[in-house]
């Protein structure tokens, strides 16, 4: 196995990524919109964004791969962000480079490879890059096409849209402590990095007297759905439920997964009308399709519950969760794949 080399300005290419703040940042729908493009537009099992770092390739945005990274040293991106142009592998077990790669004779079984590299100011940032577990060709027309898909990648680095908070978190932190506060397997914040940017948006909105919502979610009937079709499947209704959740999402709400099958968003600058109006969007989003999985296909549906509040400050989070807790459950009491809205009155909270 050939190991990828490194470009001749690698450390202004790292410090240009490390600039962007994007690696272990939360998932975004306008990646994952192109991925799934790049999925059904070549009809492959994986579609990927690829982030090239020091020492791993980090996905912001995965279609049919629930791994978040794997090793540098093993990553066909790594070969393809040398050149500027498609770098293609049309049967692995066959090229001298790749044969004996871990990602070819193990899961995921890589046979064919596509990848384009995505440039930020005149550096390889990664790729765009196609999977399939089976040789094909790739015509010059395929090439063309993965190219325009690469260059809409390249505008999405260009205009990464988080909020301020979720921005400065980003630039406070170094790499690995990002890392920590990223869920793997759907990209979305996790418990402790919600814990650490909570407090930071109820702060600016306090400042701004802004009012806000918190919506906890819950996947209804989850654990059938593992019992029936395995954790593995699980998971994917997971990943599945998370993309769909982004879709429904402003670019600067925060998303985060809260618990096994729990999710949590904030959204700031928000009414008790634009919250129910999102509670809608998710609901809507999530049932629209059933999820496809290995073994079938499974219907999905969730239940929210919705806490609504005007110029609320910071100390009242602990209460701004609890009564989205108390509405998710009367969600679930009205029979589920539904939204319930209470609202914190943060001055009668202050008096009791």
């Amino acid at each position: 196995m050939r190991e990828p080399g490194l470009e001749i300005d690698e450390s202004q290419r790292l410090e240009k990524l490390d600039s962007l703040r994007i690696v272990y940042s939360p998932a975004d729908h306008r990646f994952d919109r192109i991925t799934k493009m790049a999925q059904q537009m070549f009809d492959v099992p994986i579609a990927l964004v690829s982030l090239v770092t020091k020492d791993k390739q980090w996905f912001k945005s995965a279609q049919g791969l629930c791994a978040a990274e794997t090793p540098r040293e093993i990553s066909f991106c790594g070969h393809a962000i040398l050149a500027n142009e498609t770098f293609v592998v049309n049967n692995a077990l066959e090229h001298p480079d790749f044969s004996d790669n871990p990602l070819v004779t193990d899961s995921p079984n890589i046979r064919f490879y596509a990848g384009h590299p995505i440039s930020y100011k005149g550096s390889n940032m990664g790729t765009l890059c196609l999977i399939d577990t089976k040789p094909r060709d790739f015509s010059a027309e395929q090439i063309e096409s993965l190219q325009t898909l690469a260059q809409f990648v390249e505008n999405e680095l260009e205009v990464c849209a988080l909020s301020e908070s979720q921005a400065e978190l980003l630039a406070d932190l170094k790499e690995s402590r990002r890392e920590a506060m990223i869920d793997p397997l759907t990209g979305l914040w996790n418990r402790r990095g919600v814990d650490e940017l909570l407090p930071r948006e109820l702060a600016r909105a306090h400042r701004q007297g802004s009012s806000v919502a918190l919506m906890l979610l819950d996947v209804d009937y989850f654990k059938p759905i593992n019992d029936r079709f395995g954790h593995d499947a699980g998971d994917e209704v997971l990943k599945e439920v998370a993309s769909r959740l982004r879709g429904a999402l402003r670019p600067h709400d925060v998303a985060c997964r809260y618990g096994d099958d729990e999710f949590l968003v904030f959204l700031g600058n928000c009414s008790q009308e634009g919250a129910q109006a999102v509670a809608r969007r998710i609901l809507d989003r999530v049932r629209v399709e059933p999820v496809k999985l290995a073994s079938g296909e499974t219907e999905v549906t969730v239940s929210v519950g919705v806490a609504s509040a005007g110029d609320i400050s910071p100390e009242l989070l602990p209460e701004l969760v609890k009564t989205a807790d108390m509405a998710l459950y009367d969600a679930k009491a009205r029979g589920r794949d539904c939204s319930a809205q209470l609202t914190l009155d943060p001055a009668r909270t202050n008096a009791a």
